[in-house]
């Protein structure tokens, strides 16, 4: 819908440098609109932000822990970000809760110890 109202996703130039300084080294600060590789490194952008939408359109309460190990682990110096949407819907759809969170999904952070009451 927002390539139709003229919009693009992952246009940024912030974050286009930061792809190409991810990729280049030294040379990223050479990377401008004009830059034969500026169009390579856009479409890379515009993958990362597809990721970054889907991990943070996930239910808050099934995957909310899985958003916050990744952005600790990031805070910590290791980038857990998923590269790709396919990236992003693999880990997603890997991923294991922890037994002890506190979601209804499984009454409320208690684990059932497999006995019936009575």
């Amino acid at each position: 819908m927002m390539n139709y109202y003229g919009g693009d996703i992952g246009c940024d130039r912030g974050l286009i440098r930061d792809v190409a300084k991810s990729n280049c080294g030294k040379d990223w600060e050479t990377i401008d609109f004009g830059h034969d590789k500026y169009k390579e490194f856009s479409l890379i952008a515009q993958e990362r932000m597809y990721a970054m939408d889907f991990l943070l359109s996930l239910d808050h309460d099934r995957f909310g822990t899985l958003r916050d190990h990744i952005h600790n682990s990031y805070c910590l110096g290791t980038d857990l970000y998923p590269k790709t949407l396919s990236d992003a819907y693999r880990i997603a759809s890997n991923y294991r809760p922890d037994a002890y969170t506190n979601s209804e999904a499984n009454g409320g952070g208690k684990v059932s110890s497999g006995k019936k009451n009575g």
